[in-house]
């Protein structure tokens, strides 16, 4: 059993020494004729891809193919080797690579088997197979991403290559994937949270309605692609303002006017935020889209828990003492004799009383918004919701559990265990905040 085991071991040592150490050599010696290697004209020959090979072998004066495109067979007793790549099962498995490959090619050597476990025999036949290259990209999207400040797009790069096929990836890529292309934005960044394209939320920082994507192929920047995103502002808003403390004062402008180039009535909306002195800018579509102002006062805090009670004493052990006891013996002689006995225990201390919960903190108010608006803008008021939202009043702090009573003393007889105390009240929770004036006055 033992000399199996080695034998088995051996061969497999042999095996990744023949299949793992052998470097490809540039062969100067004339291959054998009739013999010809074929390979998977349809495969893409990229980096990373893999083409099924076959050979041409000369049999009984006619040809036969092992291998790619027939079925007849495996390449199982020829030595292949590869200049970028490995063969394993039919395939030629290509190197991955970062560099461009037009111009480059692999070539492939087949030789007879040396021996059962490898090694290069007679050199059959060689083929230098051209690799496919990038000749140029577009940027993609799945047609239904988002076309307002702020949202989100869902795009991809789809690489052409020199045979008419095409390779799509999409973003965010996978890690092996990342390097492939260089990317630059105007009118929005690379999602760190989703990967995909973000829009820039401000309208201000957008030209003409349109968003544009650039795009180069790392391996070769010259290769590029531009694409151009319209906006149509055709979305639900929320202008969520939250304070720690009393709701912001917001005043906020509106004007209606006529967008040329998306041929689209367009609300134009300032909200200025009086206490940071930030503005916020939007732009909403009359056909499709609304906003929501809002000026949230803080929720009161919850109200401290009250304390533990205190745990009561244990008693106190009753006292030993020793007890004369008088017998009188067959003879008549009186004999004392001393016995221990225990005095009572000491009852054990009441448990203190919990203490009570703290009342909650009131709620802050709602902060005051107003909206200035122009004629122009009366009829699409609807579009508009302000809401000015006071804080809840905190919870109440819970009453603390009141103190064990302490146990009884050991003694005859055991001493009273104390009164556990009493749990402490809650807190009341605070009020709630009052909303703030919502007003809309024309300008």
């Amino acid at each position: 059993m033992n000399r199996f085991y080695l034998l088995i071991l051996s061969i497999a040592v042999l095996l990744t020494v023949s299949c793992d150490q052998t470097k490809f050599v540039q062969e100067t010696q004339p291959p054998v004729a009739g013999y010809r290697i074929k390979y998977d004209h349809n495969a893409l020959r990229i980096p990373g891809g893999k083409i099924a090979i076959g050979l041409v072998v000369p049999a009984d004066g006619k040809k036969d193919t092992i291998g790619y495109p027939g079925k007849k067979g495996r390449l199982g007793k020829y030595h292949i080797d590869v200049d970028s790549g490995k063969y394993s099962g039919g395939n030629v498995k290509l190197r991955a690579s970062t560099m461009y490959k037009k111009g480059d090619s692999l070539i492939v050597n087949i030789y007879n088997r040396k021996w059962f476990l490898g090694g290069r025999g007679q050199f059959l036949s060689s083929r230098r197979i051209s690799y496919n290259f990038e000749d140029s990209i577009a940027l993609i999207t799945d047609g239904n991403s988002d076309r307002f400040p702020g949202g989100h797009v869902k795009f991809g790069v789809r690489s052409f290559y020199n045979n008419g096929q095409f390779t799509d990836l999409w973003y965010p890529l996978k890690k092996d994937y990342k390097g492939n292309f260089l990317l630059s934005f105007d009118g929005g960044h690379l999602s760190s949270k989703k990967g995909d394209w973000k829009i820039d939320p401000d309208p201000t920082h957008i030209g003409n309605d349109a968003v544009k994507l650039f795009v180069r192929l790392t391996k070769a920047p010259v290769i590029t692609d531009t694409l151009r995103w319209m906006l149509d502002y055709k979305a639900q808003y929320r202008c969520n303002i939250r304070s720690m403390g009393d709701g912001h004062e917001l005043n906020g402008s509106a004007e209606v006017f006529d967008d040329s180039i998306i041929h689209a009535k367009l609300l134009r909306l300032e909200v200025v935020d009086n206490e940071t002195h930030r503005t916020y800018h939007y732009l909403v579509n009359t056909q499709g889209g609304n906003i929501t102002i809002a000026s949230f006062g803080a929720n009161g805090p919850k109200g401290d828990d009250g304390q533990s009670g205190a745990d009561g004493q244990n008693g106190a052990d009753g006292a030993i003492t020793n007890v004369p006891e008088t017998t009188t013996d067959t003879s008549g002689h009186t004999i004392i004799t001393y016995v221990q006995v225990q005095g009572p225990g000491s009852d054990g201390g009441d448990g203190g009383d919990g203490g009570d919960g703290e009342n909650g903190y009131d709620g802050r108010n709602g902060g005051n918004i107003t909206v200035y608006y122009t004629a122009a803008a009366a009829p699409y008021l609807k579009m508009i919701v302000a809401r000015s939202v006071p804080g809840v009043g905190g919870p109440g702090g819970s009453g603390g559990p009141g103190g064990n009573g302490g146990a009884g003393g050991n003694g005859n007889p055991l001493g009273r265990r104390g009164r556990n105390g009493r749990n402490g009240n809650g807190g009341a929770s605070g009020s709630d905040g009052s909303p703030g004036a919502v007003r809309f006055v024309a300008q």
